[in-house]
């Protein structure tokens, strides 16, 4: 701990000090601000040791204005990385480049090429690492209890609508807001490109397909249907082979031009259930062909239209699909399990 230092002076003057700031020579106006920073501390009733010190040090080493502020963010945020701390530590310049630096850095270290090379993971390892690193709604409640980590989800997912949104580009970049909000879709919309996949993995369309599905990660899946999933296994005396508890099989639609992801797939048995939640699927007997579903930005019409067409990617496939809504499984759960089950085991 070094010794009580009673003005600016001693400070500057301290071995300790220039050895901390590199020997940095500094003008009488420049002193004038360390002057205001060293005052404003002692009149907080802090003194310049240990941590605050350092943060003293640090701070007078780069950037000379506004330190006050800063300081006082530093002790309330300076084991946090972003931007905010970076600019506080290095000033506004020095701070945003160091901090586009360490995103930059974090990038490369996330890539898959730098994984498999490093650790020699194959791509399957690499989709499991992010798929564990992945915010759902089911982990929020685990970690928080269900009533604030459903509200930790909300905040989340109303945060990702809005950094994916035009306004926000157009408010962080400036001018060039709309070619980067452009640039960031279009490659976003590359990941779930079955050409692209293949090119990137040099692949052919088969695991292209088998990679998009172990990728997938839904995020949410209602009680009603992870419990339809455990009567079928627990009355077929096996376990299903793609579910949402795995991964969901995915088949191209060529007339949609994107993956479809199902329910519940057994390849061998060429079999697919799709367990419709009442609500997102827009049950005919609840909702009119115009009501407007708030999440998904769809019309009920325009969700069935949806529908059929994924339900047409698997059957020209030659798989056998049965739907099951969730209000005919809440109803009478013991008649829908049977029958399914006999449609099962129907070769």
């Amino acid at each position: 701990m070094p010794k009580k230092i009673d003005n600016i002076t001693d400070v500057i003057n301290s071995a300790r000090f220039r050895a901390a700031t590199n020997q940095r020579s500094y003008s009488q106006s420049e002193i004038e601000k360390i002057q205001r920073l060293y005052d404003y501390i002692i009149s907080n009733r802090l003194s310049l040791t240990n941590g605050y010190y350092n943060t003293f040090c640090h701070l007078v080493s780069h950037d000379l204005d506004d330190l006050a502020n800063r300081f006082d963010f530093l002790r309330q945020n300076n084991t946090r990385r972003t931007k905010e701390t970076y600019m506080a530590r290095y000033g506004n310049e020095i701070g945003l480049e160091k901090w586009e630096s360490y995103r930059e850095k974090q990038r490369v270290k996330n890539l898959y090429e730098t994984k498999k090379e490093k650790y020699g993971w194959s791509v399957e390892e690499f989709n499991e690492f992010n798929r564990s690193r992945a915010v759902t709604q089911e982990k929020c409640i685990a970690r928080h209890g269900e009533q604030v980590g459903l509200q930790i989800w909300e905040n989340y997912i109303e945060k990702q609508r809005y950094t994916n949104t035009l306004d926000y580009f157009e408010k962080k970049y400036g001018l060039d807001g709309y070619q980067k909000w452009i640039n960031y879709n279009q490659e976003k919309g590359k990941s779930s490109n079955i050409d692209w996949i293949m090119s990137k993995y040099s692949v052919d369309k088969t695991t292209a397909l088998e990679l998009l599905s172990k990728r997938n990660n839904r995020g949410y899946t209602s009680k009603a249907e992870l419990t339809f999933i455990e009567y079928i296994e627990s009355s077929l005396g096996a376990s299903l082979q793609y579910t949402v508890k795995t991964n969901q099989f995915c088949i191209w639609s060529d007339v949609l031009q994107s993956p479809c992801f199902y329910d519940i797939t057994d390849s061998q048995r060429m079999k697919i259930i799709e367990f419709n939640g009442d609500y997102w699927h827009c049950n005919p007997l609840m909702y009119d062909s115009s009501f407007y579903h708030p999440h998904l930005k769809m019309t009920a019409n325009d969700i069935w239209a949806y529908d059929y067409d994924k339900i047409k990617a698997a059957t020209t496939r030659g798989f056998s699909l049965k739907i099951i809504w969730e209000a005919d499984f809440i109803k009478d759960a013991n008649t829908v399990i049977k029958e399914v089950v006999k449609w099962w085991n129907i070769t």
